[in-house]
């Protein structure tokens, strides 16, 4: 059994994001027209709050996904579209900016309730800000916080992380001190694109409790010269393919981090899996 266990109870992921963000940015006209559809989607699906960005916050923060092959602009404020728990806890959000959109819940379940939040929220936002502004897509993106707490004490590293993984230093895995381990690197690169994967991993202390979380950032990104979302009818099957793609990537790449008790915990590549 492991020391350590899903922080939810029932699975691990804290928060999942996914976006799209396009070469070129939209018009004033053609982001009002959106933001139209976006409110429309927000009602459909329970977002009542609305907020006008500032620029900086999302170029300095959170919501925004990577800019790919292209310096981040900073550009007109956006709009966010959110929900709320009756704790003032952020359930569900929608953003819009001139250039990308972006869907983010801390309330998942399954895979299968963001893909329906992706053709349910994120695509029809994409398509009205594509409807007279940005055609083609740089950047379809998929991050994921996954969450994990001790039983009690303080284990080893060991208890969390396989021996055999890549991606933490082996004489760190005795070890019961906090920890912050990062790494990225790119995959697949050619001339019509690019993956980039960012991998983070924390062991800390809060409230008193032993802390383990994954943060994993994967970005297919796309190089003006060559579109490699071409292949597909159009930017729906691209947006949902290339998440699907990057879901199965995410799960492989916690599959070579955690122990085996860890991910039998999250159900990781088991029948009827949550992850």
């Amino acid at each position: 059994m492991t020391d350590y266990i899903p922080a939810s109870g029932d699975h691990a992921v804290e928060e999942a994001v996914v976006g799209v963000r396009f070469h070129e940015s939209a018009s004033d006209e053609a982001y009002e027209a959106a933001a139209k559809v976006a409110a429309e989607l927000a009602v459909k699906h329970e977002l009542p709050g609305r907020v006008q960005l500032d620029p900086l916050s999302l170029v300095m923060g959170r919501q925004s996904i990577s800019a790919g092959y292209r310096p981040l602009e900073v550009s007109k404020p956006g709009h966010l579209f959110q929900r709320v728990s009756p704790a003032g806890a952020m359930e569900e959000e929608l953003t819009l900016e001139r250039a990308a959109v972006t869907y983010r819940t801390r309330n998942y379940k399954r895979w299968a309730d963001v893909q329906a939040r992706i053709t349910g929220i994120l695509i029809p936002a994409v398509d009205a800000l594509e409807i007279g502004g940005p055609e083609k897509i740089a950047v379809i993106e998929l991050r994921c916080v996954d969450r994990f707490i001790s039983r009690e004490g303080t284990p080893s590293l060991a208890t969390f992380v396989r021996p055999d993984t890549v991606f933490v230093p082996p004489h760190l895995l005795d070890s019961t001190d906090f920890l912050h381990v990062h790494t990225g690197w790119f995959e697949g690169s050619s001339a019509e694109g690019r993956t980039l994967i960012n991998l983070n991993v924390d062991v800390g202390e809060f409230e008193g409790t032993r802390r383990a979380s994954v943060i994993q950032v994967l970005s297919k990104q796309s190089a003006e010269v060559g579109q490699f979302f071409a292949a597909h009818r159009t930017n729906a099957e691209a947006i949902v393919k290339t998440l699907d793609d990057l879901h199965k990537r995410d799960k492989d790449l916690l599959g070579g981090l955690l122990t085996e008790d860890v991910q039998k915990s999250i159900n990781l590549f088991g029948e009827g899996a949550r992850k």
